[in-house]
């Protein structure tokens, strides 16, 4: 049986394949959860960090058909080895982390803020667990998808009391939230459970999130 789609069941040809490739874990030992989304002729993993063994993102994605070397892109949702130990094996990809792109020999540098990955995936900046976190958002049929590490799980508070003020809008009045965001965590799935509630990150960017990766499906 094929790996069924994180999202789910309706889909469209013009919108993006979300899949989990491996779920992470903080105990026991430390795994990252490895997400892929193939947007037209982007094909992009996120966080290639710690699993078990490389195979542990390899297979997920042969069932796919899939090669390491067509994968276009990776994403880094910061620097922590646990969630960048397996870059090395995707030859052909440009590396997004929070200033540049990285490909063979090559540095660009840029903002993470806004920039496209591809058509329907961009990068937000969204510093809390580093200063350097960022957040992959993925428009989808049943609308955003977010790979994230912010930290935030069922029993939290609804307002991160660490959050600053919420951002203004160009009418100086607080800026909505972006709602029914899916959430995976690119950690542990800290977000299963929980329900409707709206948060901030520390750059005061609103989130309002409708049960986190309850949803998800993994790819074994």
């Amino acid at each position: 049986m094929p790996p069924r789609p994180a999202t789910s069941r309706r889909s469209s040809p013009r919108l993006p394949d979300v899949r989990i490739l491996f779920e992470g874990y903080a105990e026991p030992g430390v795994a990252s959860t490895v997400g892929y989304v193939h947007d037209g002729r982007a094909r992009i993993v996120i966080d290639p960090g710690m699993v078990p063994s490389p195979e542990s993102i390899l297979n997920p994605l042969r069932r796919l058909g899939v090669t390491p070397r067509q994968v276009t892109d990776v994403v880094f949702s910061h620097h922590h080895p646990d969630h960048t130990l397996h870059a090395a094996l995707f030859p052909n990809a440009r590396f997004h982390d929070h200033w540049a792109i990285y490909q063979a020999d090559t540095w660009e540098s840029r903002k993470a803020e806004g920039f496209l990955v591809s058509p329907h995936v961009r990068l937000l900046e969204t510093p809390g667990h580093t200063p350097q976190d960022i957040t992959t958002l993925v428009d989808t049929a049943d609308g955003p998808v977010a790979f994230t590490h912010l930290w935030w799980g069922p029993d939290s508070p609804a307002e991160d009391p660490y959050a600053p003020p919420a951002r203004s809008g160009p009418d100086g009045q607080p800026e909505e939230p972006e709602t029914g965001v899916t959430v995976f965590h690119a950690g542990t799935a800290l977000t299963r459970g929980l329900r409707r509630r709206r948060i901030r990150c520390r750059t005061g960017r609103a989130l309002l999130l409708s049960e986190g990766c309850a949803r998800a499906q993994t790819c074994r």
